[in-house]
Protein backbone atom coordinates (compact mmCIF):
# COMPACT_ATOMS: atom_id res chain seq x y z
CA UNK A 1 0.00 0.00 0.00
CA UNK A 2 1.32 3.52 -0.67
CA UNK A 3 2.29 5.86 1.69
CA UNK A 4 0.44 9.19 1.49
CA UNK A 5 2.68 12.66 1.14
CA UNK A 6 1.83 13.11 4.85
CA UNK A 7 3.23 9.41 5.55
CA UNK A 8 6.22 10.16 3.84
CA UNK A 9 6.98 12.82 5.30
CA UNK A 10 6.87 11.86 8.54
CA UNK A 11 9.33 8.95 7.58
CA UNK A 12 12.36 10.88 5.94
CA UNK A 13 12.12 13.66 9.25
CA UNK A 14 11.99 10.37 11.78
CA UNK A 15 14.87 8.86 9.38
CA UNK A 16 16.51 11.78 9.32
CA UNK A 17 16.17 12.33 12.80
CA UNK A 18 17.72 9.04 13.70
CA UNK A 19 20.68 9.72 11.42
CA UNK A 20 21.52 13.16 13.04
CA UNK A 21 20.84 11.23 17.11
CA UNK A 22 23.53 8.65 16.08
CA UNK A 23 26.02 11.90 14.83
CA UNK A 24 25.03 13.59 18.11
CA UNK A 25 25.67 10.55 20.45
CA UNK A 26 29.22 10.91 19.80
CA UNK A 27 29.24 14.55 21.57
CA UNK A 28 26.16 15.87 22.73
CA UNK A 29 27.90 19.11 24.46
CA UNK A 30 25.92 21.59 22.60
CA UNK A 31 22.93 19.59 21.57
CA UNK A 32 19.17 22.24 21.53
CA UNK A 33 16.38 21.64 20.50
CA UNK A 34 13.97 24.95 19.36
CA UNK A 35 9.97 25.45 19.53
CA UNK A 36 8.91 27.82 16.70
CA UNK A 37 5.54 29.54 15.94
CA UNK A 38 4.68 31.53 12.90
CA UNK A 39 3.87 32.91 9.30
CA UNK A 40 3.85 30.76 6.19
CA UNK A 41 4.02 32.17 3.10
CA UNK A 42 3.72 35.58 4.49
CA UNK A 43 4.89 37.10 1.05
CA UNK A 44 2.51 35.60 -0.85
CA UNK A 45 -1.22 35.05 -0.75
CA UNK A 46 -1.25 31.81 0.54
CA UNK A 47 -0.29 32.01 4.00
CA UNK A 48 -1.06 30.21 7.08
CA UNK A 49 -0.38 29.82 10.71
CA UNK A 50 2.78 27.37 11.36
CA UNK A 51 4.52 25.82 14.03
CA UNK A 52 7.68 23.35 14.11
CA UNK A 53 10.22 22.01 16.33
CA UNK A 54 13.94 21.70 15.33
CA UNK A 55 16.87 19.84 17.17
CA UNK A 56 20.22 21.06 16.59
CA UNK A 57 23.24 18.28 17.39
CA UNK A 58 26.72 19.07 18.63
CA UNK A 59 29.03 20.18 15.88
CA UNK A 60 30.62 17.25 13.65
CA UNK A 61 33.21 19.74 12.75
CA UNK A 62 34.63 23.33 13.54
CA UNK A 63 30.57 24.89 14.49
CA UNK A 64 28.89 22.94 12.02
CA UNK A 65 25.91 21.38 13.42
CA UNK A 66 23.29 19.14 12.13
CA UNK A 67 19.82 19.82 12.42
CA UNK A 68 16.32 17.80 11.98
CA UNK A 69 13.19 19.82 12.41
CA UNK A 70 9.62 19.30 11.26
CA UNK A 71 6.80 21.66 11.17
CA UNK A 72 3.30 21.91 10.21
CA UNK A 73 0.33 24.41 8.95
CA UNK A 74 -3.21 25.31 9.89
CA UNK A 75 -4.15 24.26 6.69
CA UNK A 76 -2.63 20.81 7.03
CA UNK A 77 0.84 21.09 5.21
CA UNK A 78 3.82 19.87 6.47
CA UNK A 79 7.33 19.48 5.68
CA UNK A 80 9.89 17.14 7.73
CA UNK A 81 13.63 17.91 7.19
CA UNK A 82 17.76 17.67 7.72
CA UNK A 83 20.23 19.61 7.02
CA UNK A 84 23.10 21.28 8.39
CA UNK A 85 23.71 24.86 10.25
CA UNK A 86 26.34 27.13 11.46
CA UNK A 87 25.39 28.93 14.69
CA UNK A 88 28.30 32.38 14.96
CA UNK A 89 28.37 34.75 17.68
CA UNK A 90 28.20 38.36 17.00
CA UNK A 91 28.45 38.91 20.39
CA UNK A 92 28.01 37.29 24.10
CA UNK A 93 24.57 37.39 23.54
CA UNK A 94 23.76 37.29 20.11
CA UNK A 95 23.79 34.90 17.40
CA UNK A 96 23.33 34.49 13.75
CA UNK A 97 22.80 31.11 12.32
CA UNK A 98 22.31 30.57 9.00
CA UNK A 99 21.40 26.97 8.02
CA UNK A 100 20.76 24.53 5.14
CA UNK A 101 18.44 21.78 5.00
CA UNK A 102 16.42 19.47 2.45
CA UNK A 103 13.09 17.47 3.30
CA UNK A 104 9.96 16.38 1.96
CA UNK A 105 6.55 18.46 2.00
CA UNK A 106 3.13 17.38 1.99
CA UNK A 107 1.05 20.51 0.85
CA UNK A 108 -2.37 19.62 2.40
CA UNK A 109 -4.93 22.35 1.50
CA UNK A 110 -2.02 24.91 1.29
CA UNK A 111 0.21 26.04 -1.20
CA UNK A 112 1.39 23.73 -3.85
CA UNK A 113 5.47 23.76 -4.30
CA UNK A 114 5.55 21.76 -7.06
CA UNK A 115 7.78 18.65 -5.68
CA UNK A 116 7.74 17.20 -2.41
CA UNK A 117 11.56 17.22 -1.92
CA UNK A 118 12.39 20.69 -1.47
CA UNK A 119 15.17 22.57 -0.04
CA UNK A 120 14.89 25.28 2.65
CA UNK A 121 17.85 27.57 3.59
CA UNK A 122 17.38 29.42 6.61
CA UNK A 123 18.37 32.52 9.10
CA UNK A 124 18.21 33.10 12.62
CA UNK A 125 19.16 35.59 14.77
CA UNK A 126 18.60 34.57 18.39
CA UNK A 127 19.33 36.31 21.67
CA UNK A 128 20.53 34.59 24.75
CA UNK A 129 18.45 35.17 27.52
CA UNK A 130 20.16 33.14 30.15
CA UNK A 131 21.14 29.37 31.16
CA UNK A 132 21.73 28.67 27.49
CA UNK A 133 17.71 29.86 26.47
CA UNK A 134 17.65 31.98 23.31
CA UNK A 135 14.88 33.57 22.10
CA UNK A 136 15.09 34.34 17.89
CA UNK A 137 13.23 35.32 15.09
CA UNK A 138 14.06 32.95 11.60
CA UNK A 139 13.26 33.67 8.15
CA UNK A 140 13.61 30.77 5.93
CA UNK A 141 13.25 29.86 2.07
CA UNK A 142 11.78 26.79 0.84
CA UNK A 143 12.17 25.87 -3.13
CA UNK A 144 12.17 22.77 -5.24
CA UNK A 145 15.16 24.25 -6.74
CA UNK A 146 13.09 23.50 -10.31
CA UNK A 147 12.75 19.82 -9.81
CA UNK A 148 9.77 20.88 -11.50
CA UNK A 149 7.93 23.31 -13.55
CA UNK A 150 6.43 24.51 -10.53
CA UNK A 151 8.65 26.48 -8.27
CA UNK A 152 6.67 29.44 -6.42
CA UNK A 153 9.08 28.72 -3.17
CA UNK A 154 7.50 30.60 -0.26
CA UNK A 155 9.31 32.27 2.78
CA UNK A 156 8.49 31.79 6.34
CA UNK A 157 8.94 33.83 9.91
CA UNK A 158 9.25 32.15 12.70
CA UNK A 159 9.50 33.66 16.58
CA UNK A 160 11.36 30.82 18.43
CA UNK A 161 12.48 29.46 21.79
CA UNK A 162 15.57 27.07 22.24
CA UNK A 163 16.37 25.29 25.30
CA UNK A 164 19.57 23.08 25.82
CA UNK A 165 18.99 20.05 26.15
CA UNK A 166 22.14 18.62 28.19
CA UNK A 167 22.73 15.18 27.17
Amino acid sequence: MPLSPFARTLALALALSAGAGAAAAQSAEGTVLTGSVGWFDFNDNEDAAMAGVEARFSPLFWKVSPIVGLFGTSDGGAYGYGGLALPLNVTENIAIIPAFAVGAYHEGSGKDLGHTLEFRSALELSYHIGGGHRLGLTVAHLSNASLDDNNPGTETLTLNYTVPLGW
